[in-house]
């Protein structure tokens, strides 16, 4: 049973979805003129994104690995599953 490549998934769908807030804070901020506001900057996004994928990885854990597997076991990984699923989670 073939699950897919996860670590491009996860990597992709971490800097894609999370991308918008490096972008808004440089924009609103303004690019950094010393290296102590740099510092600054660089610890916050290194905070950023550890919460961030402490967040990710217990979605991923408790939700979305089970039923990808569950899907490709029994369903065959057809995409139709995946819309069935989503659309009763949402219900």
């Amino acid at each position: 049973m073939n699950l897919g490549s996860w670590d491009r998934g996860v990597l992709k769908a971490v800097l894609v979805a999370s991308l918008i807030v490096p972008i808004y804070v440089v924009v609103e901020v303004g690019i950094p003129n010393s290296g102590d506001w740099l510092a600054g900057l660089g610890m916050f996004f290194l905070l950023f994104y550890s919460v961030y994928l402490h967040f990710f990885d217990c979605r991923v854990g408790s939700c979305r690995f089970p039923a990808h597997w569950l899907i490709c076991r029994y369903g065959g990984g057809r995409l139709v599953w995946y819309v069935i699923a989503i659309t009763m989670f949402t219900l």
